[in-house]
This record gives structure tokens, sequence and C-alpha cells, in this order.
């Protein structure tokens, strides 16, 4: 998915390494129902990354789509959420990265259900969702399934803690207005309008509960002007203030108000080759820390990339990317990201068909 300097500042790089594999299973099971299971292996579990759990396998989605006619369908299972414009896949982006904006408004994969409207005759379609959770990991997780040998447990996943007790659920609604039909009749332009609210989904450290987070999103796609793609978005998020455990009070500091916001351009450049070029900044406001002062983070990322098929096959590619980032922080604690940095990446992409 803008400030002032502080009086000192400090740079830093770093280099990752990730590993990563998928396996995608769509079939469809009558006229009426369609199913779909998406397996990531070798990324560490979200929830538990440590190194006790190292090349876990993370079923990002496992769901069943059922046509109830109309143009409506109902989703059940577990699917990437809909926030945001870019996708939450590695693949299926215009860069090699997510990008800071997706990284800090997306969300988590949920678990839930969804009823959704789409007729290819009408410009508009959308959705509603009621989901475990969008915004804290431990929502969509078992309330007893646990993962730890030493206690006698066994499986691949972590139980909620005690203060993830999920009664609430998250509510969702994305709306899309399609605008200037291709030569296949599809919508080559929209306008997305998304919401979402998760009750005592922030995370706060210790005991807490977090506070209810509201979300809202604007993304725009045009992509029927030649040999380009624009988009662009803006995400504004609102956490309220944590609560200790007994529900009684608030945690001073915990009241969060986020804007982020991005430009991204793709130019074909030939048959084998495209540009992207990309700006993004998340902005963060604390409301209430210490005596009613309020401190602000602003971060930028400027990118770069490259996307080839030096083989003009969409089955290889080989992307290179180049980003800036940089931290601005006004009587803010010092961010454990990086505040200014340059970060390079290089992706090898085989599809096997």
């Amino acid at each position: 998915m803008g400030t002032a300097l502080t009086a000192k500042e400090e740079s830093g790089t770093g280099v990752e390494f990730s590993a990563m594999a998928s396996l995608k299973v769509g079939w469809t099971l009558s006229d009426k129902a369609k199913a779909r299971i998406n397996l990531w292996f070798g990324n560490q579990d979200v929830v538990d990354a440590s190194p006790a759990y190292p090349g876990a396998i993370n079923m990002r989605e496992a769901y069943l789509v059922y046509d109830l006619g109309n143009s409506l369908s109902w989703t059940m299972g577990k699917y990437m959420n809909h926030l945001g414009w870019e996708s939450l896949e590695p693949t299926g982006l215009y860069r090699v990265n997510f990008g800071i904006v997706q990284s800090f408004f997306y969300g988590n994969d949920a678990v839930g259900t969804a009823v959704g409207w789409s007729d290819k005759s009408s410009p508009f379609s959308g959705s509603f969702h009621v989901v475990n959770g969008y915004f804290n990991p431990a929502d969509a997780r078992n309330a007893s399934f646990r993962n730890n040998l030493t206690g006698g447990g066994n499986g691949s996943g972590v139980s909620r803690s005690a203060t993830r007790n999920n009664n609430n659920l998250g509510l969702g609604l994305d709306l899309v207005m399609g605008f200037s039909k291709d030569s296949k009749g599809n919508y080559e332009n929209n306008i997305n309008l998304e919401f979402a609210y998760d009750p005592n989904a922030g995370t706060v450290p210790g005991s807490s509960l977090g506070g209810d987070v509201l979300q809202t999103g604007l993304n725009a796609t045009i992509g029927s002007i030649d040999k380009m793609v624009l988009g662009a978005k803006v995400i504004y998020r609102n956490t309220t203030s944590a609560r200790p455990a007994n529900g009684i009070g608030h945690v001073i500091g915990t009241h969060r108000q986020d804007i982020g916001w991005a430009l991204l351009a793709n130019m074909k450049l030939t048959d084998k080759c495209s540009v992207t070029a990309n700006f993004q900044e998340v902005s963060t406001d604390w409301r209430g820390g210490g005596a009613g002062a309020t401190s602000n983070q602003v971060v930028d990322e400027y990118t770069l990339a490259l996307l080839t098929q030096p083989l003009n096959n969409n089955n290889l590619g080989i992307n290179l990317e180049l980003s800036y980032l940089d931290t601005q922080e006004h009587n803010a604690a010092r961010s454990v990201a990086y505040d200014h940095a340059w970060i390079g990446a290089l992706e090898g992409i085989i599809i096997i068909p």
C-alpha cells in the first residue's frame, strides 16, 4: 500500500535472501462449484517466524466458490483479502518487491466468507466479506491448534493467544467501477473503493487488546493508453487506543492514524521487456503519546524496475529492481527500519505450463 527531520540521522544497509516455491491447484467440481488451493513452500510462518520452524508450508488459499445465479457468487474458506490495488502474491506485480504501502496496509490472508456480484455486461461489481480478521495474522488461527513440539503438540499451525479471543469478526466491502472496454469486452480502466473494519485488530506488545481498526482505500488503474499501465492508490487507516487485557482504560500512545499513497507507471519498451517507475509513501501519526504529544514518521520509497522475458515467453522472466528508501521522524522513537537505504533485487520466474 511527506516533515521535519530529527537532529540525528543514521544510515543502514542490509542484504536479504529468500527461496520460495508455490503450487496452485484449481478445479471445477460442478457447473456451479469451483475450488482453489494455493500452497507456498519455504517461506517461514508469518505468525511464528522463529528458527525453530524453518521451511514452513503456508496455505495461502483454500476456498470454494459457488455460483448462486443472477451474477451472484458465494466464497468460503481461506483466501487473499480484497485490500489494496496490487496483487498480494509475489507474482502479478509490476515490480519485484511489494513496496512499503502494500507491506504496511494490505493485511493478512483472511479466513471467512464473502458474497460477490459481477456481470460482464455491467461496469459495476462488488463483494461483501465476513472474516476472522484482516490485520492480525493470529486471527486466522485455530485457538487450540498448536505447533509446540516440546509441549507434546503437533501440526503446522500456531494457536491464538488468550487476548485474540476472536469474538468479533472483521467486515469488508469492495466496490469496483470499470470503464472503457478492450477488443475482448473486458474493462481496461477501473476505480476501486474498499472498506474494512476489524475489532481489536491493532497489534500491541504484552497482554493488551489491540484497538479497533477502520481502513478505507481508493485505487485506480488506467490500461487503455498504448503500451502503458498507470496506477494510483491512497489508503487511510485509523486504529483506536489499545486496552489492557481486562478491558478497562487505554494504553497511552497506541492511537494511530496512517495514510499511504502510491503512483505507478509501467511502459512496454519491446515485446520482451517493460520498465516500471513507482513512488510510495507511508505516514504514521501516534496520538496521545506521553503528555498528549503527537509523533510522526514518514517513509518514502522510489523504485525503478526492469521486467524482461528474454525468450519472448510468458513462462520465463528475469527482473531487476532498484529502490531507495528515506525515513523522516518527528518526536518519534527511532525506527527499526532503514533510515536511508538502497535496495537491489534480482528475480527469476519459471512457470511450468
